[in-house]
């Protein structure tokens, strides 16, 4: 960077025969955007054009400071990409940005903008739109949440989603692309109903059979609410036994998706709490802490799914919430022993005591097959380890599609 420093030296009395006084540059100090970045559309322009200036300490702008600044993605919600032309030297003391576009849909991005011996600065935030047609198939990811206390997040890395536009699903041929995230995505973020937008596209006219998934678990990890990091190659780490590198992952689909010409939204279910096993489960003798992995997802329709919430308390009905409670959500005859119950989804009480299933089929569907006459929903609610409190099941939990069933407060004893 070139700074000029221009300093004026004038004699008393020359100073009489000058029209106007000379002008004095000051030092640079500092960035700032005088052009903030726009909302735009997913992949487009950013307009108008993104402005940094140069500036002096007291945020005056320094016209004959000369360098370059590079701009980058700070606050990034969707995990976007920032092309265009990052770097542009400055033309009278101003870089403009007139080509910088991000790829994901997000709102609340910021830029930060830097250049040698300045002080950096950050932009305000803007919001990018989707550009998805409006009669195109969305293809949205969510979680069962994580059931274990000691887990702070879980990355995967997504590779593509395809689905299948036949009844035959036997063939390769079968299945078209629908999505291609290609990026990690912290599925202990997507709790509760919130989804990740994996991609979108435009479908003909008539049902979705059958959903896969590629997963990258060399790029894919676990992080413990101590700060360790798991993955394959640590210890203690995940075993991906047949998983390992890039496998192809078959979500269960309990109905046939429909695609009408106005496009669908296909919920894909991670349920990660029955995905990710602990060592102990497999070998009671274990001492190991680290997890064995067995994918365990799902893809539903998400228009003609239901959604069951409720919140877990100690003491009373009014009593303290437990947070980090584990919740799992049965198929099976309530007069039957639980092992013979069917693990349909798993949650996980927030801070509040609070949980959701969601993207559950509804109970009428179940009732087409004879083997699950009496059966219904049930809930499973455990305490966190260490607790004192004792578990609690509720049985005959019916569910609609498109509508939440709220199951009131579970008053662990």
């Amino acid at each position: 960077m070139r700074v000029e420093i221009v300093t004026v030296v004038v004699m008393a009395g020359a100073l009489a025969g000058c029209a106007t006084e000379p002008t004095i540059q000051s030092e640079a100090s500092k960035l700032a955007f005088t052009g903030q970045p726009a909302n735009a559309a997913a992949g487009a322009a950013i307009t108008p054009a993104v402005v940094v200036s140069v500036q002096d300490a007291s945020g005056n702008l320094v016209e004959n400071a000369t360098t370059s600044v590079t701009v980058v993605l700070d606050a990034n919600p969707a995990s976007g990409t920032l092309a265009g032309t990052l770097t542009a030297a400055t033309i009278d003391g101003v870089a403009t940005f007139s080509d910088l576009n991000i790829d994901h849909a997000g709102i609340g991005y910021t830029l930060a903008a830097s250049a040698p011996g300045l002080v950096a600065a950050t932009s305000n935030t803007f919001d990018v739109t989707s550009t998805t047609p409006a009669n195109a198939t969305r293809i949205l990811l969510t979680d069962d949440p994580f059931p274990y206390d000691r887990i702070e997040r879980i990355d995967l890395y997504f590779v593509s989603v395809s689905a299948s536009l036949t009844p035959d699903t036997n063939t390769a041929a079968s299945f078209v692309t629908v999505a291609q995230p290609n990026r990690l995505i912290n599925l202990l973020a997507l709790q509760n109903g919130v989804t990740d937008e994996l991609g979108a596209v435009v479908l003909p006219t008539g049902v979705i059979t059958a959903v896969r998934v590629v997963i990258d678990t060399d790029s894919s990890s676990m992080t413990l609410k101590d700060g360790r990091v798991l993955n394959s190659a640590s210890t203690p780490g995940i075993a991906w036994q047949s998983s390992a590198g890039r496998p192809v992952l078959n979500a269960l689909v309990h109905e046939q998706i429909a695609v009408p010409d106005t496009g669908a939204i296909v919920a894909i279910i991670y349920d990660v709490g029955q995905a990710f096993i602990p060592n102990q489960v497999l070998d009671s003798t274990s001492s190991d802490s680290g997890f064995v992995f067995s994918p365990v997802l799902r893809a539903a329709d998400a228009r003609r799914t239901g959604s069951i919430a409720g919140a877990v308390v100690a003491g009373g009905a009014s009593g303290t919430p437990v947070p980090d409670a584990s919740l799992r959500l049965y198929l099976g005859d309530p007069a039957d022993p639980e092992n013979t119950w069917s693990v349909m989804a798993t949650a996980r009480s927030d801070a509040d005591g609070e949980f959701r299933f969601s993207y559950v089929t509804p109970s009428v569907h179940w009732l087409q097959f004879p083997s699950r006459a009496g059966d219904s929903y049930i809930v499973a609610a455990d305490p966190p380890s260490g607790a004192g409190l004792g578990r609690l099941l509720m049985p005959n939990v019916q569910v609609l599609a498109g509508v939440e069933t709220p199951i009131g407060t579970l008053v662990l004893p």
